[in-house]
């Protein structure tokens, strides 16, 4: 008799064609999936059956459209708590995004723009947000008062401004750790976020981990991490 494969939680998809559908179908034969990192372009058309993976953590290199996105969180409008995206999602994802956006812990984008502040307008509950890269134009906007951990790890070498950051961290009420990359260090405001940090209990880390690195964990280790209540950036992965 044919055994049943193993059972895995993550998966990360490297690379494919663009019309391959490599991806319907290891999700066919792995509807254990939880944490899915796609790094290639998908634009395939997804097939008549629905998957069945219930996915906590969906990180993507590039957006697919919103047919194949609406396929793929089919069965995960209620279990997904962390987006990642390396390009910010089109306009056209709204409709998603806003059923999805409520119910979200984290969301980690590559730039700050107008749009990324749309997005984040409609993730009103997050726990963390993790921003790549800040906006030479435009200071840090629509950022959930839930937020707890923010994450501004590199900043833009032509213009290492911190103000936008110590304005958040001024506002948000909730904040408890605060993680900057390594070069602000030399930002001339920077002992003025530590002081801010201090006085209010906040923890202020300096990190050199890059943004799109592969994780090395296991999802359970993954999900200690998320699910620690230790004052440390709570959602790591």
């Amino acid at each position: 008799s044919v055994g049943h494969p193993v059972r895995i939680r993550a998966m990360n998809l490297l690379s494919c064609g663009v019309q391959s559908p490599i991806l319907y179908q290891l999700l066919s034969v792995w509807p254990s999936i939880e944490f899915l990192y796609i790094g290639v372009e998908i634009a395939a058309p997804v097939p008549a059956w629905m998957p069945e993976c219930r996915l906590y953590q969906l990180t993507l290199m590039r957006t697919p459209r919103l047919p194949i996105m609406s396929w793929l969180l089919s069965s995960s409008m209620d279990t997904l708590r962390i987006m990642s995206f390396r390009d910010a999602p089109g306009r056209e994802l709204n409709p998603l995004i806003e059923e999805i956006g409520p119910r979200l812990r984290s969301l980690r984008l590559m730039n700050y723009s107008l749009r990324a502040a749309s997005v984040l307008k409609l993730c009103p509950n997050l726990e963390e947000f993790v921003l790549q890269q800040l906006s030479t134009l435009f200071k840090l906007n629509n950022i959930a008062l839930t937020v707890e951990h923010l994450n501004c790890k590199n900043l833009p070498s032509e213009d290492q401004s911190l103000d936008s950051v110590i304005e958040v961290v001024d506002k948000l009420p909730k904040l408890r750790v605060v993680t900057c990359d390594a070069r602000a260090r030399d930002e001339e405001r920077f002992e003025e976020l530590e002081r801010l940090c201090a006085h209010k209990g906040l923890d202020l880390y300096v990190d050199d981990t890059p943004f799109w690195v592969v994780s090395r964990l296991s999802p359970p280790d993954e999900l200690r991490l998320m699910d620690s209540t230790a004052r440390r950036p709570r959602l790591c992965g």
